[in-house]
């Protein structure tokens, strides 16, 4: 199981624990903010596999773009 397995999974069980009633705010939070880290840094290992100089540029714009659309 590799790490975006591991997030899916915690999500399934988190989303059937809200409709069994079991809502937890704070835990729904982490688990946003991880998917928002996750996404920046499954970018940044396709930029470094094999990217151009100009993705890796446009990464920081990318970050911002990612962190204000889910926020």
């Amino acid at each position: 199981m590799d790490k975006n397995d591991a997030l899916h999974l915690i999500k399934q069980e988190f989303e059937k624990n809200l409709k069994d009633g079991l809502l937890n705010l704070q835990v729904k939070w982490l688990i946003d903010q991880a998917e928002t880290l996750q996404i920046i840094a499954n970018r940044w290992i396709e930029i470094e596999s094999n990217g151009t100089k100009e993705e890796a540029d446009d990464f920081y714009t990318f970050v911002q773009d990612t962190l204000s659309s889910n926020s």
